[in-house]
């Protein structure tokens, strides 16, 4: 007979990611690590090289073509240090556009547990299975600010990150309640 574990699950989490702000750049360029390694902090040269994908404007969080990469300003980074956010690293890289700012590569340095999908909502089922909502057992979390659940490539943030972005006024950072994201698996 198989039983649920019983979990304590953390509900007051956000996904964190790029916002939708009018013309923010999305970057591209070649990673020679696995994108997975270098969102982990296992992996990674200062001074990769990226250009311009799409979009006219420079703000604090962008997105890029590598999938699970995120760059954050130099900026963004000093307040997320002033204001003693935790479980992150920036790897510095070179933006090769005029009037380029100071960017990194945010690295994840936090680990939290796998996702729980036995105890995750599920909302349908066909090649891939479509859940909402993210469950994780807190008792597998390290407690920092900024974490990765094992095997994912999901940035969680407390909700404290969310504040200081606000407090901060950074740009083009995107947070959603882990309880209304809906991703699929095989």
């Amino acid at each position: 007979m198989f039983r649920f574990r019983k979990i304590e699950p953390m509900t007051e989490l956000y996904l964190m990611g790029s916002g939708r702000s009018r013309g923010a750049y999305w970057l591209k360029g070649s990673v020679p690590d696995d994108f997975f390694a270098v969102l982990r902090a296992q992996a990674g040269t200062p001074g990769w090289r990226f250009g311009r994908h799409s979009g006219t404007r420079f703000y604090d969080f962008h997105g890029c073509t590598a999938a699970v990469l995120y760059f954050i300003s130099e900026y963004a980074a000093s307040e997320f240090q002033k204001h003693s956010i935790t479980g992150w690293q920036y790897l510095p890289v070179q933006i090769d556009l005029p009037k380029a700012p100071n960017f990194g590569i945010l690295q994840i340095t936090g680990r939290g547990g796998p996702l729980e999908l036995s105890h995750t909502k599920v909302l349908a089922k066909d090649y891939f299975t479509e859940y909402r909502g993210l469950v994780l057992d807190r008792r597998l979390w390290d407690g920092s600010d900024l974490f990765l659940p094992r095997d994912s490539g999901f940035i969680l943030a407390r909700p404290r990150v969310r504040e200081v972005v606000k407090q901060c006024k950074l740009k083009n950072f995107e947070f959603e309640p882990v309880s209304e994201i809906t991703f699929h698996r095989k």
